[in-house]
């Protein structure tokens, strides 16, 4: 892993947008079933964002997941419960709210954090109940997992009802460690970093936002009349020190969450400008690409309603027609793991030459090793994150990073799709055997 301080040593959030990862696949494979390996994404974006597009390309998918966290792997199964969600106990705006509050606030709303106690106390039922697992999520396979690591599972999910840690002020030692004597100055530089590293890659994410998240760790406020004043438990986690085991806050304070569903969209209309300024901020984007997610995973087609341009106004789609039955699961599934477990998983024979796509962050990487070679399909597609939005890293560093990545694509018999850039958030190679 890059030592980068403000990264942390928790991948709560991804630093490239969410893709469909289906939409990469190769022609070859149109129409087909296919495996896909999400490696260290940090979140559930690829995944849920793959998932509710489907129907655009009938065909059953299977996910394996990948995580090198317990703890972060935890908050990837509270995102699939989430999705899951019958609109009977939560509708879809309620659903998009509690979905980018959890993804990316150390503090949230009373609302969210009773959402979140409930969905570790089913969480919990389902990680130590096999049976009970899959009868309310068919799905989802937690058959990989070892008996200790579905332990540690629960043990997060039980810090996640009884943790009383003050969130906040484990942010602000984060922030004092990594800023040191520059701390009282940490908005102006929070602002240069903007400014300088964000703006050029990510130009509709607004200064106010950015900062605002950089000195206070909240992201996303939906509901702007509401308190956000309640610890976000999931954004938690237990760090070994001499003194013994500390819990803090423990991931990234430089980049955020906004990157992974507020720079892109389908509907132009979300980047357009008044004034020579972004009507939409990132964190807007952000919604109304979480409503289409769930919209589409519900109800099988296209989410289309149109934003409300009006400058400070929400988005039209907040009152569009809510989904009124259980989402449609559509025809896939998920298998996680941890790292420690994807060795095996690769030797397996009914593994081999059996990925059709793969996606491997930038902190995971290193495990893009010979071996997976042996399990790509012929044309897969290799996708890696790169190092273009870790804003502590240096254009040069960024830019080796981007020739080791491609050696190492180079390794597994993997070339790029197009020239690779330092500014591209992600690169494809594809499986060209000889």
């Amino acid at each position: 892993r890059m030592a980068v301080e403000g990264l942390g040593s928790q991948n709560w959030w991804g630093f490239s947008p969410a893709v469909d990862l289906a939409g990469v696949c190769a022609t070859e494979h149109e129409g087909k079933e296919i495996n896909v390996l999400v490696v260290g994404a940090g979140d559930a974006r690829h995944v849920l964002r793959t998932m509710s597009r489907i129907h655009r390309r009938p065909r059953k998918i299977n996910f394996y997941i990948v995580e090198q966290s317990i703890a972060v792997l935890a908050r990837q199964l509270l995102f699939l419960a989430l999705a899951w969600e019958p609109a009977a106990s939560l509708g879809l705006q309620d659903k998009a709210d509690l979905f980018l509050e959890i993804l990316g606030d150390i503090q949230v709303r009373a609302k969210t954090a009773e959402y979140i106690r409930a969905a570790a106390t089913r969480l919990i039922k389902l990680v130590t109940d096999p049976d009970r697992a899959k009868a309310e999520l068919p799905q989802l396979s937690l058959g990989q997992l070892k008996y200790r690591e579905r332990d540690e599972l629960e043990a997060v999910f039980k810090a996640w009802r009884a943790d009383k840690t003050d969130i906040t002020a484990a942010w602000d030692q984060r922030l004092r460690l990594f800023y040191k004597g520059r701390y009282d100055a940490r908005s102006n530089l929070a602002d240069w970093d903007h400014a300088m590293r964000l703006l050029p890659l990510a130009p509709n994410v607004a200064q106010r936002e950015f900062v605002y998240w950089r000195v206070n760790g909240v992201a996303f406020r939906p509901r702007v009349d509401a308190p956000y004043d309640v610890t976000n438990p999931t954004l938690l986690s237990a760090r070994a020190t001499p003194r013994g085991p500390e819990v803090g806050y423990h991931g990234d304070i430089v980049t955020g969450p906004l990157v992974a569903f507020g720079t892109e969209a389908e509907n132009p209309k979300l980047f357009e400008k008044r004034n020579h300024n972004y009507i939409k901020s990132s964190a807007e984007v952000s919604m109304y690409n979480a409503l289409a997610m769930f919209y589409e995973l519900g109800r099988g087609r296209a989410y289309d309603a149109e934003p409300d341009m009006d400058d400070g106004k929400p988005l039209k789609g907040l009152t569009i027609e809510e989904v009124d039955a259980a989402p449609a699961f559509p025809d896939c599934s998920i298998t996680v793991l941890t790292a420690a477990s994807l060795p095996a998983l690769l030797k397996r024979e009914a593994m081999h030459k059996a990925v059709h796509v793969a996606h491997f962050s930038n902190s995971t990487v290193h495990l893009l090793t010979p071996a997976l070679a042996d399990v790509l399909a012929p044309h897969a597609r290799v996708c890696t994150e790169t190092a273009a939005f870790l804003l502590e890293l240096k254009a040069d560093v960024q830019a080796q990073f981007v020739g080791k990545v491609t050696g190492m694509a180079g390794s597994v018999k993997c070339r790029p799709t197009k020239p690779p850039t330092d500014k591209d958030p992600m690169l494809v190679f594809e499986h060209a055997p000889e």
